[in-house]
């Protein structure tokens, strides 16, 4: 609610009606990229770089991919060659 709310005051505080737009739709977006930056930087226990955070995701991609290729868990070298093709 918090993260919301200082989204919500940072957009009626950038809200230039001149613009022509309304002010819901301008808002709306501002405070949902609030939410979201709080999530991103706020839900690892540890600073993680964001490099690594998407590493992840591949490898989990991977992995996946691979087990139903080789129908077994595949190994750490597997997964670095497959992390490399990807």
């Amino acid at each position: 609610m918090q993260v919301g709310a200082i989204g919500l005051i940072k957009a009626i505080d950038r809200f230039d009606p001149d613009h022509g737009v309304g002010f819901t739709t301008f808002a709306l977006p501002t405070i949902l990229g609030e939410v979201r930056r709080h999530f991103r930087d706020t839900t690892w226990a540890v600073h993680v770089p964001r490099r690594l955070q998407e590493l992840r995701i591949g490898l989990a991609k991977a992995q996946e991919q691979l087990s139903q290729q080789l129908d077994r868990a595949p190994t750490a070298t597997e997964l670095g060659e497959g992390l490399t093709c990807a």
